[in-house]
């Protein structure tokens, strides 16, 4: 009953990214890098490149061919303690490494896809405590058991072991932590040694899938079984977990050799498909349900060969169809399947099968409690009764009632003449079911005299509102309209600070707000001097809803102390861009307030905007949203058009659009994941921006639509009228300079609202924007030495 999809944009994206298959906390720990006040220094020696520190190396790159390779201990006396992120991914060469006994953590990615990698020599004597996010994913070849891995593993990250085919025995003692898919499709995995003394809690979702585990499984502190978590393991006869009190659906699906099971005694919820098909469940030939559970799911005891009985606790209130089936002889049999509850739920029953003709024997009569099946033997019309027919689904006995009749359904209407200002007007309404009809008159319509106006007598000041007169927009006439009232200053509308830092926090507080004012689980810092990290990051604040929030040297006191009162204490913070963008004492400062920081950076703003792209198409994968409908791609050198595009929630690629001439490989496998998952391509802004041979090369993955005005003002319409159909309101900013709308993306995707860039005198396409959209408020990015109220009200009229 398992249905697996992978995105293809993860797949496509191995590249740049992380494992395909993410656990619910990808990204909290990343790759287990440590802290440290101080700045990595990047070495080349021979094949390896190291991140080198004072006290320690991260190995973070091998750019050699061998195939039997010994990892160095030491960089110049600096021990070698890590391997880092994809270090040797996809290294389909590689098939032995030897590890020096200094290496305490396993990167994420570190050894995916090394398909013929058969062996971890002296693996045993580190002091591993962590293996990354698919360490080990599709290493088909490493043929390995328990006496090979160090018993200090604490922390397995999703799909560490995904696909290791040949991985026979594990030692997991010390372990705390275990992710999503850890040891999905591991058929050769028959033990998992030292769960006995472990003190993981939960069994997440498919960590165990189709492994090959068998005979008995011992997991004393388990309390929680995610969904599918040993789907499949045809081996296992018998489970002990006796704190599980939490199961999840078709948790112990196809476990056909599974003969008895310890469970929670306050366990409550058998879910669907829990023990579907366990056909040598019960092999006394009998079953009891624990006596605290009041819900039975769908198919829960399907196909369980062995029941000639089965106990009904009776707290239970709720028995889903199939659930208690029993198969025999080749077929399954409805009244037989759903005879075996059809009694009180307080009585055991016994019953015997005696012969192949489908025949049953009680051992005594019980009165049968009906579970009734409704179907609508004789349709209802407007004016005549229907007929029910209710039978039971276990012993067959039926009722009849009647079905009033529908009576008239006059939702067919036909406009015959059209109302206007003082004329009534005439509608026909049709019953949509046969033909009876009446006509209903239509009030006149009245004076509309919204939206049209003439001023008079004053201007509307943030302190005095001003005044004009009403003339109707369908007939001019301006009788009943008078005087009236206007301001252009609308309550918490304009968000902003006494500098661009104070800003961001302004708009990151009416996130929150939007929020409920619950505390943020994800932050994302980006340098405020320049604007390109910040706007590769509004696609991932968009999948997190997270705030963007900017720093600077000298800067940063604010945005700390907001972090330490505005989120979670396990919040994850997001600095993005180098060292050079967000300094190593800043982020370490944000480190000692958020423990989870992790920075997501490239050697240039077009890498990391890559890294950017992959990494909120990884988290909307694991919180289960859309990737995106199409994938921007915008100007890395000006931000105007990367600007407009940051409140449509969609990823932004920068590109370098005047100089560059053909997309780099890395750039054009993104496009290529996007194009297979049959999504649009973007193009932002003119050939000044973007230019043609760009965009001809773009054209070779996905035919590209490019949204372009004139000038940036009217592109940042056309980009707003492509992905906003029906706008709440608009969010403006000015489209002179860059740091005030940087962190206005966001708030705009969050609350609907269009990122509109103004100027004086550049309002006409946006006002025309506004009025077809009927949008007559907007958030206004910064203070009116930036947006000017007349610059609204150009738009907003």
């Amino acid at each position: 009953m398992k249905k697996k999809i992978i995105s293809a944009v993860i797949a496509g994206c191995m590249l740049l990214g992380s494992a395909a298959c993410l656990p619910q906390n990808a990204f909290t720990t990343g790759t287990a890098i440590t802290a440290t006040a101080e700045t990595a220094t990047e070495i080349t020696s021979g094949n390896f490149v190291y991140d080198v520190y004072s006290t320690y190396a991260v190995l973070k790159k091998y750019n050699g061919s061998a195939a039997n390779l010994k990892i160095p201990a030491s960089y110049q006396s600096i021990p070698v303690t890590q391997i880092g992120f994809q270090c040797f991914y996809q290294n389909t060469k590689l098939e032995s490494v030897t590890f020096p006994s200094t290496i305490t953590n396993i990167g994420g990615a570190a050894f995916s896809g090394c398909s013929n990698l058969k062996e971890l020599v002296d693996f045993r004597n580190t002091k591993v405590t962590y293996l990354g996010l698919g360490a080990f994913a599709n290493c088909k070849m490493l043929d390995m058991d328990y006496n090979d891995f160090p018993s200090t593993i604490q922390t397995i990250e999703g799909s560490a072991f995904n696909n290791c085919a040949k991985l026979r025995s594990i030692d997991v003692s010390n372990l705390r932590s275990l992710g999503t898919y850890a040891f999905e499709d591991c058929t050769s995995l028959t033990a998992v040694y030292g769960f006995q003394n472990c003190s993981v809690k939960e069994i997440p979702e498919e960590a165990f899938y189709n492994s090959g585990l068998r005979g008995n499984v011992v997991m004393p502190s388990v309390e929680k079984v995610g969904k599918n978590a040993f789907y499949g393991c045809e081996s296992i006869t018998n489970l002990h977990l006796p704190k599980a009190a939490v199961l999840g659906e078709s948790c112990f699906e196809e476990c056909t050799s599974l003969k008895s099971i310890t469970l929670s005694e306050d366990i409550a919820v058998l879910p669907n498909f829990a023990f579907y098909n366990c056909k040598s469940l019960g092999a006394d030939g009998g079953f009891s349900i624990p006596a605290k559970v009041t819900k039975i799911g769908e198919k829960c005891f399907y196909g369980c060969l062995n029941f000639t009985y089965i106990v009904v606790p009776s707290l239970v209130k709720e028995i889903g169809s199939y659930a208690l089936g029993i198969k025999k002889n080749g077929g399954y049999n409805q009244r037989i399947v759903n005879t075996i509850y059809c009694y009180p739920q307080s009585q055991q029953v016994t019953e015997k099968y005696v012969d192949d003709t489908g025949l049953w024997q009680k051992a005594e009569t019980i009165t049968c409690v009906h579970t009734y099946n409704g179907v609508i033997t004789t349709q209802p019309t407007c004016t005549k009764k229907g007929v029910m027919t209710y039978t039971c689904s276990k012993c067959m006995l039926s009722y009849t009632s009647d079905i009033a009749a529908l009576g008239h359904d006059y939702s067919k209407i036909t406009r015959i003449s059209e109302p206007t200002c003082t004329k009534k007007g005439v509608e026909k309404h049709a019953c949509s079911r046969c033909s009876a009809s009446y006509n209903v008159d239509i009030e006149p319509t009245g004076h509309n005299f919204k939206g049209v106006k003439r001023k008079v007598v004053t201007y509307s000041t943030p302190a005095h509102e001003g005044q004009y007169k009403l003339y109707c927009s369908e007939c001019g006439g301006s009788e009943g309209g008078g005087i009236q009232n206007y301001t252009t200053n609308k309550t918490n509308s304009r968000l902003f600070g006494t500098s661009r830092y104070e800003t961001g926090i302004a708009v990151a507080d009416q996130l929150k707000a939007e929020n409920g004012g619950k505390a943020f689980e994800k932050i994302i810092v980006c340098d405020g001097r320049g604007f390109a990290d910040a706007l590769s990051a509004s696609y991932l604040a968009s999948v997190l809803d997270a705030p963007i929030l900017l720093v600077a040297n000298g800067k940063d006191t604010a945005v700390i102390d907001y972090i330490k009162n505005n989120s979670t204490k396990g919040a994850a913070v997001y600095v993005i861009g180098g060292e050079a963008a967000v300094s190593p004492d800043i982020y370490n400062k944000i480190k000692a307030v958020r423990s989870s920081t992790e920075r997501v950076a490239g050697a240039n703003r077009y890498e990391t905007s890559q890294k950017v792209v992959i990494l909120g198409a990884m988290w909307a994968q694991v919180l289960n949203k859309s990737i995106g409908t199409d994938l921007i791609i915008a100007d890395g050198n000006n931000f105007a058009d990367a600007l407009s595009a940051s409140a449509t929630g969609q990823p932004i690629l920068l590109v370098n659009g005047k100089a560059g001439k053909a997309l780099t490989e890395e750039q054009k496998s993104i496009v290529k994941a996007y194009a297979d998952e049959k999504l649009g391509v973007i193009i932002a802004g003119g050939t000044g921006a973007v230019n043609a041979a760009l965009e001809a090369d773009i054209a070779t993955v996905k035919k590209p639509t490019r949204l372009a005005g004139d000038n940036r003002y009217q592109t940042s319409v056309r980009i707003a009228e492509y992905f906003f159909k029906s706008p709440a309101a608009l969010t403006i900013a000015t489209g002179a300079a860059f740091p005030d709308g940087l962190c206005g993306g966001p708030l705009g995707r969050k609350t609907n609202c269009p990122l509109i860039l103004t100027a004086k005198t550049k309002g006409a396409d946006a006002n025309a924007y506004a009025k077809s959209k009927k949008a007559t408020t907007a958030w206004i990015l910064g203070g009116t030495a930036v947006v000017s109220d007349a610059d609204v009200s150009e738009i907003i009229k």
